[in-house]
Parts: C-alpha cells; structure tokens; sequence
C-alpha cells in the first residue's frame, strides 16, 4: 500500500514538473511574440521586457517546485542521517550525542518531593517507597527537593537494610529513611551513587562519569551541571548502554 502511494505521489509530481515547463515555455513564447510585434524590433525595449517577465515566471515556478518537492526531499534527508547514525559505531554514536537528546525528562519522572511536610523522618521505607514507587520494572527511586536532587536509593540497597529488621516486622514497619540515613554505608549510596551533568554534555561524558563512579548507575542532567541547579532530566546505566548498541 506504502509503495503504491509513493509511485503514485511521484507520478503526481512528474505530471506537475511537466506541465510548469509546457506553461512556462508558453507564457514566455507568448510574450516573446507580443514583443516582437509590439516593440517594433527593438531590441532595448525587448531586453527591457524580458527582464521583467523572466524573473516573474522563474520566482513563480520556483515557488511551485519547492512546494511539492520540498517534503520529498526533507523525508529523504533525515532518512538518510538516521541510517548513518546507526552505522556509527557506540563510541561514536556517544560522541556524537547530547545528554538532553536521551534523558527521560523531569515530568516523566517517579521522584519523591521532599519538602517540609514531606521529609526523611516522615518518609516510610515500607509503604511510602518499596510500596508505592518500586515494582519489577522500576528499581531505583529519587528524592528530590527545591527542584535539586539529594539523594537516590536503589531496591536493592533498601532491601540490604531491612532484612536486618525481618524479625521485627512491627519496627520494620515503622522505618523511615531518617534510619536508613544515619547508618554511614546507606547514607554513601544515597548521596553518592549518581551524578550530574548538562544537557550539552555528550554521552560519552556520562559514561565516563558513570566508569569513574563505581557505585554511580545515575547521571541527572542540571542546568548548570551540577547539583546545585534544577533537575531537568535523567539518564541511567542501562539506557545508556541501550542505546549505545549498534
């Protein structure tokens, strides 16, 4: 069905380049005639003429061409660029790849907004996290507050934590991540786990900071790059291995 339209779209294009030549070759015969008889051969008065009606004819040509060619032309062009971009090889698709044209944008984010009602004290590991923001496809949660990211907590790390607590489920219900916080080894992962960069940074700069980082599986992309701006966007290890695969 595609390819029947497109024979048929260039049919209709051909058909139109076609008929502009014949009118445009009449119009100009046309007036090459009226010239003729009514400048009494003289050859000023038909430069004269000619300069004014040949561009008026080619302008209005042109523009019909570029209406009906242009969207032909554009469609084939970023064919073309999308195929070279996946003929790129991984290194080169990061290089040539800005953090802000990958990262899943702060709207499109499951986070947790602390603020002054909101806080680590008040803040259960149980219901208000694994419960409520982390499932089989989603492992990792972020805090954020003031629009800057604080901290990241990942299923795993959580779960390191509470199964200490597995024989009392009456204090396990009630742990917050003000707990979890206070114990030095969770609170690293929290705070050190990510890091930021900006949205023209190029993804082989994620990568980098991801390799230096080893407990790093998080880049959130800030304004000014760093974690003191507003969160714009976020990108993690396994979307960008996914795509820098060829």
């Amino acid at each position: 069905m595609t390819a029947n339209k497109d024979i048929e779209c260039s049919d209709d294009r051909f058909a139109i380049a076609k008929n502009l030549v014949f009118i445009s070759s009449g119009i100009i015969l046309l007036f090459s005639l009226v010239i003729i008889f009514k400048s009494g051969n003289t050859l000023d008065d038909a430069k004269e003429l000619f300069t004014i009606i040949l561009p008026v004819i080619s302008t209005w040509v042109g523009a019909v061409i570029a209406y009906y060619f242009s969207k032909d032309n554009f469609e084939t062009a970023a064919k073309t660029n999308e195929s070279l971009i996946k003929q790129l090889s991984p290194q080169e698709k990061l290089q040539s790849t800005k953090a802000e044209d990958i990262m899943t944008i702060i709207s499109k984010i499951s986070y947790i907004a602390l603020d002054e009602n909101k806080n680590e004290n008040s803040i259960s590991l149980k219901n208000d996290i694994l419960l409520k923001k982390l499932n089989d496809k989603i492992n990792r949660v972020p805090f954020i507050k003031d629009s800057k990211i604080v901290y990241i907590l990942h299923k795993s790390i959580i779960d390191d934590f509470l199964v200490k607590y597995t024989k009392d489920e009456i204090l396990m219900e009630n742990l917050t991540l003000k707990n979890l916080l206070d114990e030095e080894y969770y609170e690293t992962y929290a705070k050190k786990s990510f890091e930021t960069a900006k949205p023209t940074d190029n993804l082989t700069l994620i990568k980098r900071l991801m390799d230096e980082n080893k407990l790093c599986s998080d880049v959130f992309i800030t304004i000014d790059g760093t974690k003191n701006s507003e969160v714009l966007g976020w990108i993690t290890n396994s979307k960008l291995m996914n795509y820098a695969k060829v």
